[in-house]
């Protein structure tokens, strides 16, 4: 009995002490003032949005020569935020760790003290560098392209020249659109295979929200090892949970149910479009009015729904506008003819989480049996999609 209750006492004891540690910051602020606040959150991404959420606050104590050094509670090793003015910078922080910061007026807060906080840093920069590589060029064409439109709209005669300008435009907004699907492709998998190349650890949740199932093949090994470390880590289950949901989404699998309302109040399901003996192939369009290239996909969509329906081309589109006015009033102005309804719950809905969804436009492909063919194809590229399925 004796040795039953010191048994029990020391199990209390270790479990405790498994709850309970801390970590270390210390560091410097250069050019600090006294009033200016720097700040530490627990940072976690939500599952539904892909976006970032922070806890309350924690104030870091600074004086006045700009120094602090503080010890910080932790229950299992985390991600967190940390943010100066108008400087922030994201760390990780394992139990016992002592991790030293430094603040400078305009550059990156600098972390420095384990490989994670070294590979984070290098994962924002060599985000940089793709991003220069595959976006960056194509992006501003986009900008200087509508940019002419308007000033060339805004000097417009009479409303044919206006439908002819606008013809023209949206032909090169096709052509735009296409190269950056392409570009998006190659962008997210030379990520992916970055992030294969480097040591697991906690870092691989910085690029949380960039992941897409057609590079989880480069993600899930690293996952996979890093859950075998740390299997009770919240963030490494969390990781391991989206991998197991991106694997759905793989090419050839079958396409998430969808049930929602159509601009009259019925419901609409995804299933019972697909089903419909005249559809062959069925596009699952995610948009919004408040997102400009969604709206410039649109008219590339109109036209080539005039010439596909009539093949078999069907299209399921879901509004994530915010507010369903909008949705409605777009719908009465352009009066777009395929299959449409209305995310409610937005970003918090389980089509959220289901598909993954991040940024918009975001299309799929699906056959006659619901099974994902392509993805995110705009512009020309979903015109020769199309031409290459229904014109044999």
């Amino acid at each position: 009995m004796k040795n039953l209750i010191i048994l029990i006492v020391t199990l209390v004891g270790w479990f405790s002490s498994q709850g309970q540690s801390n970590f270390s910051l210390e560091g410097h602020i250069q050019n600090f003032e006294q009033g200016q606040v720097c700040k530490l959150h627990r940072l976690v991404y939500d599952d539904y949005s892909n976006r970032p959420k922070l806890s309350d606050p924690q104030a870091i104590k600074v004086d006045a020569q700009g120094d602090f050094k503080q010890v910080i509670p932790i229950t299992e090793a985390g991600v967190y935020y940390i943010s100066y003015e108008r400087q922030q910078g994201i760390l990780i922080a394992h139990p016992k760790d002592q991790l030293n910061i430094t603040v400078q007026a305009g550059k990156p807060i600098l972390i420095k003290g384990s490989v994670a906080n070294h590979q984070i840093r290098q994962f924002y920069q060599k985000m940089q560098v793709l991003d220069k590589q595959y976006i960056q060029e194509i992006r501003t064409e986009m900008g200087k392209l509508k940019i002419a439109q308007q000033k060339a709209l805004q000097t417009a005669k009479d409303d044919a020249t206006r439908q002819k300008l606008k013809s023209k435009f949206s032909e090169s907004s096709a052509r735009t659109m296409a190269k950056l699907s392409k570009a998006s492709v190659q962008f997210f998998d030379a990520m992916a295979q970055y992030l294969q190349s480097q040591k697991p650890t906690l870092a691989l949740y910085a690029s949380f929200s960039y992941w897409k199932a057609s590079n989880v093949i480069y993600l899930k090994s690293s996952v996979d090892q890093l859950f075998k470390k740390m299997p009770h880590n919240s963030y490494v289950k969390q990781m391991q949970q989206k991998i197991n949901r991106l694997v759905r989404l793989q090419l050839h699998k079958q396409a998430p149910e969808i049930v929602l309302n159509d601009a009259s109040g019925k419901k609409l399901k995804l299933s019972d479009a697909i089903a419909q003996s005249k559809n062959k192939y069925l596009l699952v369009d995610f948009w919004a009015t408040w997102c400009a290239p969604c709206l410039v996909e649109n008219q590339n969509l109109m036209k080539l729904y005039d010439k596909y329906a009539k093949m078999g081309f069907e299209v399921y589109a879901v509004s994530f506008d915010r507010q369903k006015e909008a949705w409605l009033k777009y719908l009465n102005k352009y009066k777009p003819a395929w299959l449409q309804v209305f995310a409610s719950k937005g970003f918090q809905s389980q089509i959220s989480l289901d598909y993954n969804l991040r940024e918009f436009p975001h299309n799929l492909l699906l056959d006659k049996q619901g099974r994902i063919i392509a993805k995110d194809l705009f512009g020309d590229a979903l015109k020769e999609k199309l031409a290459s399925l229904l014109e044999h």
